[in-house]
């Protein structure tokens, strides 16, 4: 059975290791992803946790955060991909975007905008990757959804939201790159989906600064307000109501995560690994809603 736990951040290793990240899913994720791709609720697994994650080292792209994950059309959103590239210590990145309607043959296996005649191309800042985390929201691209993108759809179609996809290239110099895609939901719904937000992350109700000992319960604060009731319809005379549902997944640099993510409000086992010399240990929490909406906490131990 296939959930949606990953809602619009597929990502797909074209050289470095980011499949051995967050997407060491097995081939099953793609598959649901091809499945569902209809509604864009990519990215579900067999078993997302069935394998622990690699830790963090090579170019990867964890999230992509919107900076209004629901628009109406007409609207411009700032995007910016999640990067992190420890292992790169800065290297220049070269990265491109575009933008689309979903394609009808959309590959989530090699995400693209070439099909699609009406495809907008992006122009991202260039990524800016600091030590000694080498890990941020970068390369941020603005985008303007077309203003005629709901003409001829369905009144349904139009109240819940059509996605509109957003694909990021990103190549270093010695050939390795990551592709990664997500959307943006379009809707005439008059109460817009927000990110979502987490504060903290925290051992025995207190914040986690410094490299545990040993292996400790952690939990993530994460605003009430950042689980949403939002109307859907069911039909063009029926509107419902639906409650978001948020999960959370765990990165790091050193240690291994009992799982991969958590639906909240839950929490995880952190089992520590050795500190790192010359740079600090590094935690990345990211936090998302089922309707496209995230946000990343990155802690450094």
């Amino acid at each position: 059975s296939c959930r949606s736990i990953y809602p619009h951040n597929i990502k797909i290793c074209l050289g470095g290791d980011l499949l051995l990240t967050m997407n060491k899913k097995t081939i099953n994720s793609f598959i649901c992803a091809c499945l569902f791709f209809t509604s864009l609720l990519v990215g579900c697994s067999k078993d997302e946790n069935s394998e622990k994650k690699k830790n963090l080292s090579g170019l990867s792209v964890l999230g992509i955060r919107i900076s209004e994950p629901e628009v109406s059309p007409g609207n411009t959103v700032s995007v910016s991909p999640l990067i992190s590239d420890i292992n790169g210590q800065g290297r220049t990145l070269t990265i491109t975007a575009e933008a689309c309607a979903v394609p009808t043959n959309f590959n989530p296996l090699s995400p693209s905008c070439a099909s699609e005649p009406t495809k907008l191309k992006l122009v991202p800042t260039a990524p800016t990757l600091v030590g000694p985390l080498y890990t941020a929201y970068t390369a941020s691209t603005s985008l303007t959804v077309p203003a005629t993108f709901l003409m001829g759809k369905s009144t349904v179609d139009q109240f819940n939201g059509v996605s509109y996809l957003i694909v990021f290239n990103i190549l270093a110099a010695d050939g390795s790159g990551v592709s990664a895609f997500s959307r943006v939901l379009v809707s005439s719904r008059p109460q817009k989906n927000k990110n979502p937000e987490i504060t903290d992350i925290t051992v025995a109700a207190k914040p986690l600064s410094t490299m545990p000992t040993e292996k400790v319960a952690v939990s993530t604060t994460v605003p009430a307000s950042s689980t949403e009731t939002y109307p859907e319809l069911s039909d063009p005379a029926t509107t419902v109501e639906k409650i978001e549902q948020l999960t959370t997944a765990w990165f790091s640099t050193e240690g291994t995560f009992a799982k991969n993510s958590t639906v909240n409000p839950a929490t995880n086992e952190y089992e520590p690994g050795s500190k790192p010399k010359g740079r600090p240990s590094l935690l990345v929490i990211i936090v998302r809603d089922d309707r496209g909406g995230e946000q990343a906490l990155i802690r450094a131990l």
